[in-house]
């Protein structure tokens, strides 16, 4: 029962978390996670010490997430992500992504191979996201970044304070997993390429 708890329960409560990234994923996550503890190892569930694990388990993964870069973007980067994903939907794609990089500490962006010193995440104005297949054809290509640039453009047309850099990991130099990674951020001039 120990190892349904570490592969099954742990990494559902860390998706949550990690996926929605804000507080209330976190304290959602951490309360799954003390739930399953005590139904899995046969302790007694009360709720004074569920209370306390919710609140060590979400303030332990809230600070893992602000400083792993998993949340503080800006309001304007995150409201163009959405306006994004609307544009998408509203063409009858299916706009599917997990955020992955948000404000980054000075530390955690030295670390990255592909970050820049002067990057935006710094700043909390970019957002990255890893993408899976937008126009449902079954595979993740090229064709699903034509759509994602497009409606971005769209986006930027109609909310010029939203104009930002858009950049892919498509080039052959990267891995599998790094292509399916994207930039998206609002520096407020549009910069276009392949990383």
């Amino acid at each position: 029962m120990k190892l349904v708890f570490f592969f099954l329960l742990l990494p559902i409560a860390l998706l949550i978390a990690f996926v929605y990234a804000s507080v209330w994923s976190a304290v959602f996550a951490a309360f799954l996670l003390s739930i399953g503890y005590g139904l899995i190892f046969k302790k007694p569930v009360k709720l004074l010490s569920i209370s306390m694990r919710v609140m060590v388990l979400s303030g332990v993964l809230y600070v893992a997430m602000f400083l792993g870069g998993l949340m503080g973007a800006n309001e304007d980067v995150k409201t163009k992500i959405q306006l994004i994903e609307a544009e998408l939907r509203a063409q009858n794609y299916h706009p599917k992504w997990v955020i992955i990089s948000q404000k980054r500490s000075q530390y955690l962006n030295d670390l990255l191979a592909n970050s820049t010193k002067e990057s935006f995440h710094l700043k909390g104005l970019a957002i990255d996201l890893f993408v899976f297949d937008i126009n449902n054809n079954g595979s993740y290509d090229n064709e699903d970044i034509k759509l994602l640039i497009a409606a971005i453009n769209k986006v930027e047309a109609s909310h010029p304070n939203l104009r930002g850099g858009f950049f892919d990991y498509t080039l052959p130099k990267h891995g599998i997993v790094a292509r399916h990674m994207v930039h998206i951020d609002t520096r407020g001039s549009r910069v276009q390429g392949s990383r």
